[in-house]
């Protein structure tokens, strides 16, 4: 497992590709807070499986909160951590990179009764990783939220409001798991 807790990459403009949902919908994954789990809602057709099969048509995973956590069951410095599956062999050492970064409150657009993420994202801080670097193709990664800020649906909260989640890869993955855990630094290649 690969734990990451800040990485100072920056994204150039992201042109969204495969988010080609009218509307958030249902998806499989659900975010996990101790006991407790939340509600994902699935931003694109690879967010309703959690699998990103054919990253040359969408190499995309979107994800949104279904509803704000309850600030007193968060750690004191707490992370989002999505766990990442290869799909198929994994690429040479070097090779693809795959990304994890926030999405806020001001990346999505409202249009009365539905809403959905905008068409161009501005750069943001992610994580970056090698999938070759996952023991036995299965990894984490994680990401500490900002400071005071509390996880909530697109809806509530300010522009800088995590509001849910980006996951890039240039190779078949599948998203088997997200959980807010506490922050961590470094790598744990165990």
């Amino acid at each position: 497992m690969v734990m990451i807790s800040r990485c100072a990459l920056f994204l150039s403009i992201l042109t969204l590709s495969g988010c080609s949902l009218s509307a958030p919908a249902p998806s499989r994954l659900a975010l996990g807070l101790g006991d407790a789990v939340y509600p994902l809602l699935a931003l694109n057709r690879n967010a309703r499986t959690g699998e990103i099969a054919s990253p040359k048509k969408s190499p995309y995973l979107y994800y949104a909160l279904g509803e704000t956590l309850p600030e007193e069951l968060l750690p004191r410095v707490p992370a989002l951590e999505v766990r990442v599956r290869l799909l198929g062999e994994a690429p040479a050492p070097g090779g693809a990179v795959i990304l994890f970064a926030f999405l806020f409150k001001s990346d999505f657009e409202f249009r009365g009764k539905t809403w959905g993420l905008k068409k161009e994202l501005p750069q943001r801080q992610s994580v970056r990783i090698g999938p070759s670097l996952g023991k036995d193709g299965e990894f984490a990664l994680s990401l500490a939220l900002p400071p005071r800020s509390v996880p909530s649906a697109p809806r509530s909260g300010d522009g800088e409001t995590v509001a849910g989640f980006l996951l890039y890869s240039p190779v078949p993955v599948a998203c088997d798991g997200a959980k807010i855990v506490p922050a961590e630094e470094g790598f744990d290649r165990s």
